[in-house]
């Protein structure tokens, strides 16, 4: 059964990984992995677009850490949605 890019946001929504720390951000590889189907280290290069190729998706939005060790990686919740959308744009969802 297929999970429609809605459905999948609502998941995760109401999931733990959703629930934020005391600044407001989440681990960006939950993100990456349930919201937009890749693995974590795939899912960073859109954050900064530093590989050429990878579009930067990150312009504007909050993030802690550094794509250099994309495990310390963490996304504010509230640009969590804006960073989904701009993928699925991007690979016309």
């Amino acid at each position: 059964m297929s999970v429609s890019p809605d459905e999948r946001y609502q998941r995760w929504l109401n999931s733990r990984s959703s629930e934020p720390d005391e600044r407001g951000f989440v681990d960006f590889g939950d993100v990456s992995r349930g919201l937009i189907g890749l693995q974590c280290q795939y899912g960073s290069r859109y954050v900064d677009g530093r590989i050429g190729g990878w579009a930067n998706l990150g312009e504007g939005l909050r993030f802690e850490g550094n794509t250099n060790n994309y495990h310390s990686l963490r996304i504010h919740r509230g640009d969590v949605e804006e960073f989904v959308n701009r993928y699925q744009k991007l690979h016309n969802f």
